[in-house]
């Protein structure tokens, strides 16, 4: 009975997840509370932080990221698009590069290809 249980919590948690960041431009920490119980004064006094320390709430499918000690908030799902677009094209671009140096068809690239799957 407790396994059900627990599955049925997860289900219900996870999708509802939302969580805080705390970030001190001074130390440039980025801290996460995983709880999403603590307040701004409790992280400070935690981790000994300053009082330019500021609380970001992410909600599900977003993601921080600090560049130059300023907070940039992302969507995830285009994020993970974007890599991946950027590694097809890396990929085209190699097989490109061989085919040329090797003189290969496109025939003979996809041969290869299926010999290496």
């Amino acid at each position: 009975m407790r396994i059900p249980l627990a599955l049925i919590f997860l289900l219900i948690a996870i999708p509802c997840y939302a969580s805080n960041h705390f970030y001190d431009p001074s130390t440039n920490k980025l801290i996460e509370d995983v709880s999403g119980r603590k307040t701004l004064d409790q992280i400070k006094k935690e981790f000994n932080l300053s009082d330019g320390t500021e609380m970001i709430a992410l909600s599900k499918g977003y993601g921080i990221k600090v560049k130059n000690k300023k907070i940039e908030t992302y969507n995830l799902a285009e994020e993970k698009e974007a890599k991946e677009q950027e590694k097809k094209a890396s990929k085209d671009a190699a097989i490109q590069r061989i085919s040329t140096k090797l003189n290969l068809s496109e025939q003979d690239i996809n041969d290869l290809a299926e010999a290496l799957e």
